[in-house]
């Protein structure tokens, strides 16, 4: 597999010089963020510059190529290969399919930070990569998707990492999707094991988001849960998205005192391409306490 995936760059290059049609956007994420605690240093940065190059060659084949410009490194590079709407195959550098939040693209994610049970899946000795390579078969009917991924994982070793995702939408404002993650890691091949279940409910402007995780990173157990509400104000002038998040992560459930509770509460400006979050962070840490609610503007400019 690892000689195949160091020659899909070269083969998406290929492909989109005799693609009927190359597609070529992007977006720019910049941020500010001031801290509680004044010991911290308030700071400018701009997280994301993704370009994004997609395109067709005939109806058999797809790619996208999609470089992170601020750190030189290529997140999306695949090939799809669509013999029909229930079996496809896509190979390359892809993002994992599993979770909500960790699935859903950064210009459609609700909050301006993830939930800190969603950042359990990659923090400290999390086992997965936000990126991978590997191969999906995927699909879809009109109620349900499927996704079903065989992944580099720990790329020293021979072991790979295998990913499942279930999409369900029962009804156009109902979402529900169930995900499995196992893979091994490390010197020891530490076993690296996470479930997830999900719900997203849209309704006449409002948004419901829920979402539970749990994982076992060979003896230590880890989880949270998250849950969101929104809704949408349509002006003459631009869209207003009030926004507040509640979450709960445990990075170690044999530990005690090292839970954390959080709040997001803020809101979403929208105006044609531009989209800014203006969100209030609080964290509430059960052990020790730590100074570290936040205020983060964030500007995402969509092309």
């Amino acid at each position: 597999m690892k000689s195949l995936i160091k020659y899909i760059g070269v083969i998406v290059i290929m492909a989109s010089a005799v693609a009927a049609e190359v597609n070529v956007s992007g977006y720019i994420q910049t941020r500010y963020t001031m801290y509680q605690d004044t010991l911290m240093v308030n700071n400018f940065t701009v997280p994301k510059i993704r370009l994004k190059f997609s395109g067709k060659v005939g109806d058999l084949f797809a790619f996208r190529v999609e470089p992170e410009i601020t750190t030189y490194k290529l997140k999306f590079g695949y090939i799809d290969i669509k013999p029909s709407p229930f079996l496809k195959f896509r190979l390359g550098q892809v993002c994992i399919p599993f979770g909500l939040e960790f699935w859903t693209h950064p210009t459609k994610v609700l909050t301006a930070d993830l939930a800190n049970a969603t950042a359990l899946l990659w923090a400290g000795d999390g086992p997965i990569n936000v990126f991978d390579k590997g191969m999906y078969i995927y699909g879809g009917m009109p109620f349900a998707n499927y996704y079903i991924a065989i992944l580099n994982g720990d790329a020293n070793l021979d072991n790979k990492a295998i990913v499942g995702k279930l999409e369900l939408k029962p009804i156009p404002m109902v979402y529900i999707t169930g995900n499995y993650y196992t893979g091994k890691y490390g010197l020891d091949e530490e076993d690296r094991n996470w479930m997830d279940g999900a719900l997203k409910l849209k309704f006449a402007g409002a948004e419901l988001w829920g979402e539970y995780l749990d994982g076992k990173i060979g003896d230590l157990k880890r989880g949270g849960y998250y849950g969101l509400l929104a809704y949408t104000l349509k002006t003459p002038m631009m869209d207003l998205q009030p926004v507040v998040k509640y979450g709960f992560a445990d990075p170690d459930k044999d530990t005690d005192d090292d839970e954390t509770t959080e709040i997001h509460i803020g809101a979403n400006i929208y105006k044609g391409n531009l989209k800014t979050q203006l969100f209030y962070e609080i964290f509430k840490e059960a052990g020790t306490e730590v100074d570290n609610n936040k205020f983060v503007a964030q500007v995402q400019l969509v092309f």
